[in-house]
């Protein structure tokens, strides 16, 4: 079918599947191109309809087509020929060009469900990009949390996951979405990561850091306490040497609460407690099970102190290089693996709990609202973040 022209009316009225259902009109355009000549419906060789017969069919203007044009030369999808038409090219064309290799740098506690996501995105980013781009996963040797970011700020790496509240260290603004029971369900977490205010944080970070959010609605179940003895009241947990992560707003918060928080690497956990250098530890939940601390600190406490996310970033200078399709292909990738995740860590932590029970764990549910008013006095001392904390706890609309 070389040179064949392919018929307009064989265009569907609606595009088949847009990723990005916000997109911009020569964006969607764009998509529904891509897609025929993805799919086969539009073969090597055929011709497609101008640039004033598109303009016609979607009511805007020549510019806006022609856009859509750039956008599928630089993917290597069409080909133009000045007084001859815009042709589908030889999709092999686009099938060998040069693998782009990205750097994921991930933390060294990160659970199997954090990889498993992080592979899954891998995997779909892949095909979205017909294995053009691949995520090369590195653990432990890029450094710390703090370390990996200022590398992304500085464009020396390419992309970084873990937890949200680690943003704080290096944008302030971020702290007002890691302050202690001022998320009250998962639910209340989803719905900030679809909010204005957050869109806002995602921007400031593009701006003021140059590091970008693929994805943030990573959200998992509240952190848990495992410790020593048991802890059902606030005043039980003062004077606790609490091992916390190295987050400032999580030593305030249990100082707040009158525990004694010790800072210290991952690894320095399991001798800790056996030492009783520590009494307890502050824990995300996907992990709880994971490395067997429970097995002596057994009494697993849940004050539901923070809900918290995971993210995917990039750094911008890595971002604004790629092409426009592979860009489209990094968000969605990782805002459809921040779904999977979300749905995946509650259904682990049933299996986990299960287990831990069965090896000797007490569980305990606390009363947050006592921890919460102890924990007040750390929104005190934010007054630049009151209207945003003001603005999140209005998002709490049921106790689900």
């Amino acid at each position: 079918m070389d040179n064949q022209s392919f018929r307009f009316e064989s265009l569907p009225s609606e595009p088949a599947s847009i990723p990005i259902a916000a997109a911009p009109l020569y964006r969607r355009i764009y998509y529904e191109l891509r897609h025929l000549i993805t799919s086969g419906t539009i073969l090597p060789g055929d011709s497609v309809p101008p640039e004033k017969e598109l303009a016609k069919k979607y009511n805007v203007s020549r510019f806006t087509i022609q856009q859509v044009f750039r956008l599928l030369v630089q993917e290597g999808l069409v080909t133009r020929h000045q007084g001859r038409g815009t042709f589908v090219c030889e999709l092999d064309r686009t099938q060998n060009a040069q693998t782009i290799t990205l750097q994921l740098g991930v933390l060294q506690c990160a659970g199997d469900l954090h990889i498993a996501a992080l592979k899954s995105f891998s995997r779909r980013v892949a095909g979205l990009t017909r294995n053009q781009v691949k995520i090369s996963f590195i653990k432990e040797t890029l450094g710390s949390a703090s370390t990996q970011l200022k590398k992304l700020a500085a464009g020396e790496q390419d992309m970084f996951s873990a937890s949200t509240e680690w943003i704080e260290e290096i944008e302030p603004k971020w702290r007002v979405a890691s302050l202690p029971f001022l998320f009250q369900s998962m639910s209340h977490a989803h719905r900030f990561t679809t909010s204005g205010l957050a869109e806002s944080l995602r921007s400031a970070l593009v701006q003021e850091r140059n590091i970008r959010v693929l994805a943030d609605n990573w959200v998992r179940p509240s952190r848990l306490i495992l410790a020593l003895k048991p802890c059902f009241e606030v005043e039980d947990f003062k004077g606790l040497r609490l091992r916390i992560p190295n987050i400032q707003t999580y030593q305030y918060t249990w100082q707040a609460v009158g525990a004694k928080p010790v800072k210290m690497d991952w690894n320095e956990i399991p001798d800790a407690i056996r030492t009783k250098k520590i009494q307890a530890i502050d824990v995300p939940r996907d992990i709880a099970q994971r490395d067997g601390v429970h097995r002596c600190a057994r009494f697993v406490i849940n004050t539901k102190h923070i809900y918290p996310r995971t993210c995917i970033l990039i750094s911008e200078k890595s971002f604004s290089g790629l092409r426009f399709d592979v860009q489209e292909a990094l968000l969605l990738a990782a805002k459809e693996a921040g779904q999977s995740y979300s749905h995946g860590a509650l259904a682990q932590w049933e299996e986990d709990k299960q287990q831990m029970m069965m090896e000797g764990s007490r569980f305990i549910d606390t009363d947050p609202t006592p921890f919460r008013q102890k924990a007040g006095a750390l929104y005190d001392t934010n007054p630049e973040l009151r209207d945003e904390i003001k603005m999140i706890a209005a998002m709490q609309t049921d106790g689900k």
